[in-house]
């Protein structure tokens, strides 16, 4: 029978302490460097690197050390929860101890970490859309820095699970305002309130936390992003994360507005449509966007405006052709029923 392994956080579950502060014992050969720790933690260490030390160190531990915690694991009902002071939802050595042992010893452990499956139906990568759209001091990933983050979460269903939005802090305000062009006044973002914004590291740390609360789980490659010209926004994203030594932790596929609404428009008309943008889009699926160039704004119209063009199953039949009705009055589309945006 093999190990359930889970990752819990101290004081509010009961396991195997592995942190370098507490644990004792065999334990502590799965414990990090007060090194690592307090690097990672300062932001001088990114994960990539803390990733590779602690491998190391998992290295050295040996087979001696992983068939000791299957014996206490076997002890404990087959199930076993590796215990960090880390809160849910973040970057966390005892996630790398589970991971290591799933795949170093799989013959020993399973990894118990994800929510439980419907069981009799083989479920996808793909298990929910995080529709998301920045604003930028510029067109240039790795030069130009992310200002605004905004997000809303949805599962395959296209319900919405939750909403995200926060400003970013930049260190170049200059480059946005390059060749006679003031970012700044064309997204409405002030300087002042940027200055006072989390830090890029904190944004994305906020970022992932709220996606894995809502999902339930730690990893995040079930999580597609979606958004009008999500490469553009995912290319920043991207960017951002390698600047901080971090990996991407998303799904690499994209799903683009766009592309849905010409591939309508072409199964209806027979041509694709001469403007794809979320301008044209929002108004030929009859929704308001009411602060333009505004992401939280923007992604909000942009996910309005999937919903009309992909209506849940039982309501298809009911809803009129949106591609066609390019002189329809402008609306906002209410959301799915249960869905929450906070």
């Amino acid at each position: 029978m093999k190990i359930a392994l889970r990752r819990g956080q101290i004081g509010r579950s009961k396991g195997i302490d592995v942190t370098v502060k507490s644990a004792v014992g065999w334990a502590t050969a799965f414990a990090p460097t007060w090194e690592m720790v307090t690097g990672h933690k300062s932001g001088i260490m990114g994960d990539i690197e803390y990733s590779g030390l602690y491998a190391a160190i998992l290295d050295a531990a040996g087979k001696q050390a992983f068939d000791r915690l299957r014996q206490v694991g076997t002890d404990n009902g087959d199930k076993l929860t590796l215990l960090c002071y880390c809160p849910d939802g973040v970057f966390c050595h005892a996630h790398l101890l589970v991971e290591y042992a799933v795949k170093h010893y799989p013959d020993w452990f399973q990894d118990a970490r994800r929510t439980s499956r419907s069981s009799g139906r083989r479920e996808g990568k793909m298990r929910y859309l995080l529709a998301m759209d920045l604003e930028t001091t510029g067109l240039r990933s790795g030069y130009h820095e992310i200002t605004q983050i905004a997000a809303i979460l949805m599962d395959k269903g296209l319900n919405e699970l939750g909403s995200f939005e926060t400003l970013v802090k930049i260190d170049h305000h200059e480059r946005g305002l390059e060749n006679g062009f003031n970012v700044f006044e064309y997204t409405g973002i002030r300087l002042e309130d940027l200055r006072t914004a989390p830090s890029p590291k904190d944004a994305l740390r906020s970022l992932e936390m709220f996606v894995r609360g809502k999902i339930g789980a730690f990893d995040l490659k079930q999580v597609v992003m979606f958004g009008q010209n999500p490469t553009f926004d995912k290319g920043f994203l991207e960017a951002a994360y390698e600047q901080q030594g971090w990996k991407y932790p998303f799904d690499f596929h994209v799903l683009a507005l766009e592309s849905m609404y010409a591939h309508q428009y072409l199964l209806r008309t027979g041509e694709l449509p001469s403007d794809i943008g979320l301008k044209d889009i929002c108004k030929a699926a009859g929704v308001e966007n009411r602060r333009k160039h505004n992401a939280a704004s923007d992604i909000r119209a942009t996910v309005d405006s999937l919903h009309q063009l992909c209506p849940p199953r039982a309501k298809m039949a009911k809803v009129e052709d949106v591609v066609t009705k390019t002189e329809a009055p402008v609306k906002s589309v209410p959301r799915r029923r249960g869905a929450k945006h906070q």
